[in-house]
């Protein structure tokens, strides 16, 4: 339980990160659409305030709402409806923090339309850019974690479908240790059965395994 919860806690740090990194960028995007060559006056006014603003309003989501659910198991359609969700409440709270600091009259209409569009763009984009690294690049590398399913025959296919379904980007199948049959050198679903059950310490002790 440790474990997944270690897990859960590193992929919210590099959700949350990728998704600031995104509001910022268009916050910026939306002052240089919106004011032309005239965009370093204002960003030396009010982006300052309404960065920091934004970007502790949707750290603040963060903490009090998942909105990292199965996000690795989420395909497109089902990332994108998510985005649009964390914007949507992300400026509903802002707005009504422009509200009460009084602030509204003097955030530029155009500004903000820009960055919803913006923001909701980069952010998707960004999101899938992650999720694309993570399972294709850094699952692969050596920091991530090597592993050994040891199973009996009868449970094998429906724990490595659990495990399809999961898409962890941080742990590799290696292979697989059945404890009631030999079937050493053949594969179950791709995965190549390594070991029999009197042989798990043997092979264990003497390969890379996490």
């Amino acid at each position: 339980i440790a474990m997944f919860q270690k897990q859960n806690i590193l992929e919210d740090i590099l959700i949350l990160s990728v998704d600031l990194v995104c509001i910022v960028i268009s916050i910026l995007l939306s002052y240089v659409l919106r004011y032309g060559e005239q965009v370093g006056m204002y960003l030396r006014g009010d982006a300052a305030w309404i960065i920091g603003g934004i970007c502790l309003m949707y750290i603040l989501l963060n903490a009090f709402v998942d909105l990292n659910h199965h996000f690795f198991r989420r395909g497109y359609i089902d990332e994108f409806i998510s985005t649009i969700k964390a914007m949507a409440m992300l400026l509903v709270a802002f707005i009504v923090l422009l509200y009460l600091m009084h602030f509204s009259t003097n955030f530029a209409r155009l500004v903000f339309a820009y960055f919803v569009i913006s923001g909701t763009i980069l952010m998707f984009l960004g999101r899938i850019c992650l999720k694309r690294f993570m399972l294709t690049y850094y699952k692969k590398s050596k920091f991530s974690n090597r592993m050994i399913l040891i199973t009996t025959s009868d449970r094998v296919k429906d724990i490595i479908a659990h495990l399809y379904e999961r898409n962890d980007w941080n742990r590799v199948l290696s292979g697989i240790i059945l404890t009631d049959k030999n079937r050493t050198g053949n594969s179950i679903k791709g995965y190549e059965v390594v070991a029999a059950g009197d042989d798990i310490i043997d092979y264990v002790t003497k390969n890379d395994i996490d």
